[in-house]
This record gives structure tokens, C-alpha cells and sequence, in this order.
């Protein structure tokens, strides 16, 4: 599936989608199989995105639940992350900095209002293609939450299941680069120990982003080259910073920079937690897809990054190249299960 598809799901919610607007069908929507793909023998993410009704929120838990108790103990797996959409990041967009986080919370509002149905995101995360295959979580999604993906409606006063079905992405995908705050991770073993270190589990309460483009395929290791960059200084710029002119060292004593917030004349932001670049590992026509993940201990830290002119400098060599988004939602951690 081409990742415009995606944006296409996020418009139509965007514009009042109730529990019974939706697609007609739950044929899964995905990137068309390569060569690409078969060759891959690193680290791999199966990436899911998809849409549920209210009524069906504590079986679908209970089934990744199930899920990852069984991966835990399987050959390869690294990582199990389930993440609820909350809103979505005003300043990727470049809007004036007043609007800041204005969309913040507008999914879990919306969910609320009974306008908008719930979204979530699934990392299934592997050492491997022929491990994640060999587990069998590839067709689980189809047999196990796709049943789920059903619209509701009310009828005296009570929930009432409709024909009506949601569609969803499935798409397999690489790690390019990751980051915390202790390093760069470029190498193999690098990042699959990323990956099984993440860090955003539930009762931290931080916040994610997931950066959603396409480039065209053929400028696939140009743009590499180029996010790789943008990734360093993502994970490495702060403020208030050495090189700013209000630094001071006693108010950051941990050298992360100081919290953000909604006030809009701060500025400030604390590091990110985690970055990554996944990069689809199949191309649909001539699109390529990717996300660009990161953790942030609040919407605000984040929020600020983007008006940072260091990271403006840095973010428009790699703008060049998109040709469909940027959309970047807000998350929340809902469940998170590393390797052991």
C-alpha cells in the first residue's frame, strides 16, 4: 500500500468519521511484495496500523496480550510496542508557533465525542524475516484482529455490530538508524539491541511520534544518507543548549535541557528519549514509505524541537525528497513487551 493510503484514513477522520463510516471491506492493504523484502536478513519491523471501534477496544487487547506472552518465549523476537493515536503534531507542518500542539489530544477528543473511532499503532519487531515468519505472527493480525475490525452502531442505547468493516495497513519494514540518549545506533548490532530495549513503556507516560512520508524509490539511498543526519541532530539537540545564549548549566544539571511547555514563549525541550528511521522494505508503483519514530517525554518537548533552527537547517535536505506527507500523529504506549 502506498503510504498516501494511510493519509487517506487519517482525512476521513479528520472530516467527522462516525463508528458506522468506513470502508466496505477488511481486505488488508499492504506494500506489494519484492525482491527487496526476501533479501533483507537484518533486523525487521511488521508494522500494523488500524482503526477499531470502542466495543471491541478490550478483546483486541486481550489478544495482543495473548500475543505477546506467547512471543516472549519465541526464537528472535525483540520487541512487541502497541501505541494508541492521541492527536497530531501542528509544528511538523510548519504552522505559526501559537498553534503549537493545538491538535495535541484531538484523537482521544474525538474518540470522546463519539465522532472518530479509535487508532493504533503495532510494532512486532524481530531479529529476522525467517524467525518473524517461522513464529507465525505474519498471518496473525489477519486471523486474530481483523475479525474485530467491525463498525458499530447504537441501537436502544446499546452497542450493536454492523457489516460495515474498517481497512488497515501491513507493511514490513527496516530500522535505517536509531538513537537514545547514549548513542547512534548505524550497525546491525546496534540496533537490534535498540530494539529490544525500548523505552516507552506505559507508566512512563511519554509521549511518541511517527512521522509518516514517502519518497520516491529511486532516491532511496540519497535520503538515507540524508535522515541519517537529521536523526543525529534530532536525538542530540536540546534547550536551552550550550550554544544558546540563555544557557546555564544550574538550571540543566542532567545536560538533556529543560522542559517544554505550552506557553509560547518557551522554547525549551528536553532531548528526545529514543529516535528511528523504518524504512519500508517493499515499494508500492514507484513510492517508498517510511516513519520517523520518536519518543519524547512530552508533546510539548517535541513540539519545541521543531521550532529549534538547528533542526529546521537540518530537516530541509530531507523535505526535498517527499512527495506525500508529512503526517505525524501523536501516541501513547499502551503496551510494550521487550525480549528478555
Amino acid at each position: 500500500m502506498k503510504r498516501r493510503d494511510f493519509f487517506g484514513v487519517v482525512a476521513v477522520a479528520a472530516t467527522g468519521l462516525n463508528l458506522t463510516s468506513c470502508m466496505t471491506d477488511s481486505t488488508a492493504t499492504s506494500n506489494n511484495t519484492n525482491d527487496e523484502l526476501a533479501a533483507h536478513t537484518g533486523a525487521i519491523t511488521l508494522y500494523h496500523e488500524f482503526r477499531l471501534a470502542g466495543p471491541e477496544r478490550a478483546n483486541m487487547l486481550a489478544a495482543v496480550d495473548a500475543l505477546a506472552s506467547e512471543l516472549s518465549a519465541t526464537t528472535g523476537f525483540l520487541n512487541l510496542t502497541l501505541k494508541n493515536t492521541v492527536g497530531d503534531s501542528t509544528m511538523t507542518k510548519n504552522y505559526p508557533a501559537n498553534l503549537k500542539g493545538v491538535l495535541a489530544t484531538a484523537y482521544k477528543d474525538g474518540f470522546v465525542a463519539k465522532s472518530m473511532p479509535l487508532f493504533y499503532s503495532l510494532f512486532i519487531r524481530f531479529e529476522n524475516h525467517t524467525q518473524l515468519k517461522e513464529s507465525g505472527v505474519d498471518t496473525w493480525f489477519e486471523k486474530t484482529i481483523e475479525p474485530m475490525l467491525h463498525a458499530y452502531k447504537v441501537v436502544d442505547g446499546a452497542p450493536v455490530k454492523t457489516a460495515l468493516t474498517f481497512d488497515y495497513f501491513a507493511g514490513y519494514f527496516k530500522t535505517v538508524a536509531a538513537g537514545d540518549r547514549s548513542a547512534i545506533y548505524k550497525d546491525e548490532a546496534g540496533i537490534k539491541n535498540f530494539l529490544k530495549t525500548q523505552q516507552d513503556m506505559p507508566e512512563k507516560n511519554y509521549i511518541s511520534v511517527e512521522n509518516h512520508v514517502n519518497i520516491d524509490a529511486a532516491n532511496t539511498a540519497e535520503f538515507n544518507s540524508k535522515v541519517i543526519n537529521l536523526l543525529g541532530i534530532a536525538q542530540t539537540t536540546f534547550r536551552p543548549a550550550p550554544d544558546d545564549s540563555d544557557y546555564n548549566a544550574t538550571l540543566d544539571p542532567t545536560g538533556i535541557g529543560q522542559s517544554g511547555s505550552v506557553d509560547i514563549d518557551n522554547h525549551y525541550y528536553r532531548k528526545a528519549v529514543t529516535t528511528e528511521i523504518l524504512q519500508s522494505l517493499t515499494v508500492a508503483g514507484e513510492a517508498r514509505s517510511y516513519l520517523m519514530h520518536g519518543v519524547w517525554e512530552s508533546v510539548w518537548d517535541h513540539e519545541n524541537s521543531h521550532l529549534d533552527v538547528r533542526f529546521k537547517q537540518a530537516s530541509m535536505p530531507v523535505g526535498m525528497y517527499v512527495i506525500a506527507g508529512p503526517v505525524e500523529p501523536f501516541y501513547e504506549t499502551h503496551r510494550l513487551i521487550n525480549a528478555t
